[in-house]
């Protein structure tokens, strides 16, 4: 399996402190720098990716119910995917642009919104599918409390240990085997077979 050359191991990983301050991650979106971040450090931009017509099964991929492409960029038949982590953290952006202190500035700025309804459908989706993974992982890491000063105020201890696989192997590999185009280009192209089950 061409997955299986993605380090799965787990290491020990910090979370961050809490912080009134935003991080880089999370800046206004008008100084020019955070959408840059999340797509070339997350990879979010990175395009699907071809697993073969024949190694289909192994990834529970049926050509009656999913998409299989013929000949794609010259090579062999197979089934358009993506990493579902470049997905869920593509949803966790599309939030991000959509909270209150950055909406209006997208609404100006970015080069593609949707109808309203899409829009609502689309920010739906990703609250449930995070909602989804964050269940399904079930981090069961704790969560302490910590003194901030002598009065006895007290604020979540977030600076914690979690067990983390090593995201940036999956990234690389995402990005080192992803198509040169958007899935939509090919897309066109392609005509459901007549055992098609919809």
């Amino acid at each position: 399996s061409p997955l299986r050359a993605i380090d799965r191991t787990y290491h020990t990983q910090w979370f961050e402190h809490w912080n009134f301050t935003p991080s880089a991650w999370n800046e206004h979106p008008s100084l020019g720098r955070v959408d840059d971040l999340w797509h070339r450090e997350l990879g979010i931009g990175n395009h699907e990716f071809i697993v073969p017509r024949e190694k289909g099964h192994e990834y529970g991929l049926d050509p009656r119910i999913n998409v299989v492409m013929k000949g794609v960029e010259d090579k062999y038949d197979g089934f358009p995917v993506q990493l579902d982590v470049v997905h869920q953290l593509h949803c966790l952006d599309a939030l991000r642009r959509k909270l209150f202190m950055n909406r209006d500035w997208y609404m100006e700025n970015w080069e593609v919104v949707s109808e309203p309804a899409m829009e609502l459908a689309h920010t739906s989706h990703c609250l449930d599918m995070i909602r989804q993974v964050l269940t399904c992982r079930s981090d069961v890491s704790l969560m302490p409390y910590r003194w901030v000063n002598t009065s006895g105020n007290q604020y979540p201890d977030f600076h914690r240990p979690h067990q983390c696989h090593n995201f940036k192997a999956a990234r690389d590999w995402s990005a080192m085997h992803a198509l040169p185009h958007r899935i939509t280009h090919y897309l066109d192209k392609v005509d459901p077979p007549t055992d098609a089950d919809f």
